[in-house]
């Protein structure tokens, strides 16, 4: 099931990205501060940043707003499946509030969204 929601939503943002650098709010921004490894404005989004930068210059085609919006609509896609796998860990049994509780307590949420993604 994470594959197609992967790429559901990794093909839904890149249809509906806007095509280069949107006339509102900070894709002029990110577009200009992305390839020269500049700060944005606080909080600065390092991390954000420094991947982009690194996979933008992996992929030879497009401009550099296209590219940025390619690797949005990854962080997206993987955000989107990493939700359904917390809503599935919460929901499991239909009592969410109660079992949500007891399996928080249990085992932490963290570790067990990252031993069902891998």
């Amino acid at each position: 099931m994470k594959p197609f929601i992967f790429i559901v939503t990794f093909a839904l943002y890149v249809f509906t990205a806007y095509p280069s650098v949107a006339p509102y709010r900070d894709s002029g921004e990110m577009s200009t501060v992305i390839p020269t490894l500049g700060v944005a404005h606080p909080p600065g989004y390092p991390f954000y940043i420094i991947t982009s930068n690194v996979i933008t210059r992996l992929i030879p085609f497009g401009n550099t707003a296209k590219k940025i919006s390619a690797v949005s609509a990854l962080f997206m896609a993987l955000a989107t499946v990493i939700f359904y796998y917390i809503l599935l860990l919460l929901l499991a049994d239909g009592n969410a509030a109660p079992s949500a509780r007891s399996r928080i307590s249990d085992r932490s949420l963290s570790n067990r969204v990252s031993g069902e993604l891998v």
